[in-house]
């Protein structure tokens, strides 16, 4: 028969506390329910033209540059947001 120390009991209050306090809000940690958000989210074309917009503003006036890699960079970005943008209008297109 082990008797337990007056600390060890306090620290056996404490856990039985804190086990009390856990069950009684386990309705706070009750998974929200499912939502659809698919109503909010923006659409392909909308985010193609958002990263279009992001990219026209980063590499749009390449004629400042005279580092030949910050060109060919600047064009790389214009071309690949231009994609992005067709893309996303052909799909656009195509759900209709």
């Amino acid at each position: 028969m082990s008797t337990l120390s007056p600390r060890e009991q306090r620290v056996a209050a404490l856990h039985q506390q804190a086990d009390a306090d856990y069950a009684s809000t386990a309705h706070l940690r009750r998974p929200p329910a499912a939502l659809d958000l698919r109503d909010q989210l923006p659409t392909d074309l909308q985010v193609a033209v958002s990263v279009a917009r992001q990219m026209l503003n980063a590499y749009g006036d390449s004629s400042k540059l005279t580092d030949v890699f910050a060109h060919a960079q600047a064009h790389g970005a214009l071309t690949e947001s231009l994609r992005i943008l067709l893309r996303a209008v052909d799909q656009q297109g195509g759900a209709q």
